[in-house]
């Protein structure tokens, strides 16, 4: 039959697989905006970022 979807145990793992990639690409994006909004913010207080991501004063 054309158009049939396959199941069984082979998709179901690659259903994990692809909720694991998914899940961990949307937490880096999540991290490098959060850190583009620290910097931001330490920038507007007057501090400087630094390397380590910190913010320094001066």
């Amino acid at each position: 039959m054309a158009g049939r979807r396959r199941s069984g145990p082979e998709m179901f793992i690659f259903r994990l697989i692809r909720l694991g990639i998914l899940l961990m690409l949307a937490f880096a994006a999540g991290m490098f905006f959060e850190r583009g909004h620290q910097m931001d913010l330490c920038e507007k207080s007057g501090g400087v970022w630094l390397r380590a991501g910190i913010c320094g004063g001066q």
